[in-house]
């Protein structure tokens, strides 16, 4: 008779007690926003109080309205006070670079702004959420105006 075949490992959920960023995840759990926003952060360095989080360019805007939150967060998963810094995960372009999308005159988006904002990870989550479409992108006036 042939020993048992060993049970297939599946990864199963973190341990908060031992791995720091699970416990940042698992404080966060009740708020879908900051979750979002973490699935998509990885620690670039943390030294002392300084924590530097690595966010891709489609969520860096988001991460930066939401700063507050995700430091407290950080502080109330850790235990200790921490300043955040936050950082794009994407290699800044070459300088003298073009733009990816050029804006259209007078600084409104071009006019293949909506489907290129229905490809961000964010949009394309809340369009799923409540079940929306993207009718229109309109630029924001910039801040003095």
């Amino acid at each position: 008779m042939l020993p048992p075949a060993p049970a297939p490992t599946t990864p199963g959920p973190r341990d908060p007690a031992g791995d720091p960023w699970a416990q940042v995840l698992s404080a966060a759990a009740p708020n879908r926003r900051l979750r979002v926003l973490l699935n998509d952060c990885t620690v670039a360095r943390v030294e002392d109080d300084l924590v530097v989080l690595s966010v891709s360019d489609a969520l860096l805007g988001a991460a930066q309205a939401n700063e507050k939150d995700l430091c407290a967060l950080l502080a109330k998963a850790w235990d200790r006070a921490v300043r955040l810094e936050l950082r794009s995960s994407n290699p800044p372009a070459p300088s003298g670079a073009a733009a990816e999308t050029p804006a259209a005159p007078g600084g409104a988006p071009g006019p293949d702004a909506p489907a290129k904002a229905a490809e961000l990870p964010l949009v394309r989550h809340a369009m799923e959420l409540f079940q929306a479409r993207l009718v229109s992108v309109q630029a924001r006036k910039p801040k003095g105006e």
